[in-house]
Formats: structure tokens, sequence, C-alpha cells
């Protein structure tokens, strides 16, 4: 409770097993900073049904997580209207449809974790114009086909993953995120040649792009990726063995 005692500002169920719909009472709770319903992964029971758009009247939040349930819904364009929010978590709950727009809006982010869901299609534009304080984006284990240039904006972004969805082309315009130290480009069904602007990425300490069918060698430009402490991993076939032939050359 706030100082008064009167205002609930933190509300946190995390690994209770809750069951059943999020009420609409929940929207009454307008001083709430911090909400957090996790649930652990792949157990039941779960929070079901949607996410309900009236919880856009929380205009106090910093950080939403609504984690590991079965929902039958989109994320609501409502969500963009938090300008206080700094960390939003709606992993693992089976969501649908696009990333909205709308999360754009949300100036104060710095994390945001939709990860373990069924979203889809390309990663529009103004997800990523609003939001320049963004430090660490999860978008694993979707079904995205597409990551908008506007990304390179996001200068004080440090980790991407987008591992596991269906971009199908190497997204070539992150490589221009020079301050990233973690990028996850895993099983993305990529057919094509490594390319060397991956080299200029000086700060990465991890980076995986395994799973995917690259061919021909390694750029020697990798030579540059000496800030690497998690052994870079392109394993599909024999990929290892080329590049620990490069960072002997150090």
């Amino acid at each position: 409770c706030s100082s008064d005692g009167q205002s609930l500002v933190s509300m946190e169920f995390n690994f209770n097993n809750i069951q059943g719909e999020l009420p609409f009472e929940l929207s009454l709770l307008t001083s709430l900073t911090t909400l957090s319903l996790r649930n652990p992964d792949e157990n039941e029971p779960y929070i079901r049904g949607s996410l309900p758009s009236h919880l856009d009247s929380l205009t106090a939040l910093k950080s939403l997580a609504i984690s590991g349930n079965m929902l039958s819904s989109g994320i609501p364009l409502s969500f963009g209207s938090w300008s206080n929010l700094e960390s939003l978590d709606l992993s693992n709950n089976g969501l649908n449809g696009g990333i909205p727009s709308t999360l754009g809006f949300l100036s104060m982010l710095t994390r945001l974790d939709l990860s373990g869901n069924y979203l889809s299609g390309l990663v529009r534009e103004e997800v990523f114009d609003g939001a320049k304080y963004l430090v660490e984006i999860n978008l694993e284990r979707n079904a995205l086909t597409g990551i908008a240039n506007s990304i390179v904006g996001l200068d004080s972004l440090r980790i991407l993953n987008v591992g596991d969805n269906v971009l199908g082309t190497f997204p070539r315009h992150v490589t221009q995120l020079v301050n990233l130290t973690s990028l996850d480009l895993r099983e993305n069904e990529f057919r094509e040649e490594l390319h060397p602007s991956i080299g200029r990425m000086k700060g990465l300490q991890s980076l995986n792009l395994s799973g995917n069918l690259f061919f021909g060698t390694i750029p020697v430009e990798f030579r540059n990726l000496e800030g690497l402490t998690i052994l870079l991993d392109l394993r599909y076939k024999n990929r290892r063995g080329l590049f620990t032939a490069i960072i002997a050359a150090h």
C-alpha cells in the first residue's frame, strides 16, 4: 500500500496456479504501479480468456507481467496508453495476431518480452518509433516474418532475441545496432551466405545463429567479434570447426 495506507500500488501473485479470467475489478486499482500474474510455464491451471482492454485505466503502471497462461486474444491496442510503463512481459500466453503499432507509444519502456506466443507478421515501423529507451527485446518463439528498419534507431538496445520465428531472410539492418551485447536469430529459416556486416557488431558478447541453412565460408570480418564470451553458435552441420579457426587468428 502507499504511505496513506489507502491505495494499493503493487500486486504480485506469481507461481500460484491462478485460474479463471482476469476480473474487471483489476481496472479499478488505478494506483497500481506493479501488476504481476505469472504462472509456471506449461502448468495448469491457467488464466484463460482474453487480455482485457480496460486495463488501460491503470495509468500509473510501471511494470506489467502476465505470463504463462492460455489466452485466446491478441494484444489490445489500448496497451499502448501507459505513459509510465517501463517493463512489459506478456510471454508464454498463446497470444495471436500481430504486434500492435500502439506499443510504440510506450515512451518509457526499457524491457519488452512477448516470447512464446503465436504472434505473426511483420514487426511494424511504429512499434519502435517512440520506444527509444528499450534495452531488451525478446520476441522468440512466435511466427514473425520481419523486423522493421526503424529498430536501428534504438541506441539503448543491448539484448535482441528473435530466435525461432520465420524471418526467412537475414535482417541485415540489425547489424547497425552496434551497441548490442546479445543477438539471437536462431531457427529462422535463413538460406543464404553469412553477411560480413555482422563483423561490425564489436560489442557482441553472445551471438546465436544456429538452426539455419547458411552456406559458403564465414566472413573474415567475424574476427572483429573479439568481445564474444559465449561461443558463437552457428551449428547446423560443420560450422563450429570453421569458426574455431577464425578465433585462433587473434
